[in-house]
């Protein structure tokens, strides 16, 4: 006798389609010419939909160039994406068990507990334009979508933060904006 053994496999149907299915069992000897398999199929298909939804998700969310960051509600980081990194110089390494706090730039320091506040409410805060503090120390303009997290028992546990670098449109704006009244002074001293 051998060990009791899992094997998933998927069948091969008509359709293309097939069903994940797991037997478990144990391989039986028998004087050495066969072996024969004794055990239990299980449907594992919906586990297996769910596990490949699941690494699709973490595909996504790995490959993003806009921030993806995870949060308790104390604010500790538990997920930082690699757009997190490009954009705010930190690794995950070092984000990962850090409070989120330490991107927020001075004077914004109550803006986490604000936020939270209004996640318990059931909001989500979309679009919402602020500033973070970089690794390096740079001040840069964020649009930030807040999400709050819940457990199977309805409980916040935390939030998903998406942030996009606006920086370069916000300074672009302001130029066309200096611009634009540059050249309306211009046309108001300009004689009828």
């Amino acid at each position: 006798l051998t060990e009791v053994c899992d094997l998933d496999f998927r069948t091969a149907s008509s359709d293309g389609i097939g069903r994940w299915l797991r037997i478990r069992g144990r391989a039986h000897s028998c004087q050495g010419k066969r072996t024969i398999a004794r055990g239990i199929l299980i449907n594992i298909g919906r586990r297996k939909a769910a596990e490949e939804a699941n690494s699709r998700l973490a595909a996504i969310v790995a490959s993003s160039e806009d921030a993806i960051v995870a949060k308790t509600v104390e604010g500790i980081v538990t997920n930082w994406n690699a757009g997190a990194e490009s954009i705010f110089g930190y690794s995950a390494e070092e984000m990962i068990g850090k409070p989120v706090s330490l991107l927020l730039p001075p004077g914004q320091e109550d803006e986490g507990a604000r936020i939270l506040e209004r996640l318990k409410r059931g909001e989500r805060l979309e679009h919402f334009e602020t500033r973070r503090r970089c690794k390096n120390g740079d001040i840069i303009d964020v649009s930030l979508t807040v999400s709050p997290l819940w457990d199977h028992d309805g409980r916040m546990i935390g939030a998903s933060k998406v942030a996009r670098d606006i920086t370069s449109a916000k300074r672009a704006q302001t130029a066309l904006a200096e611009r634009e009244a540059h050249l309306q002074s211009v046309l108001d001293t300009v004689p009828d």
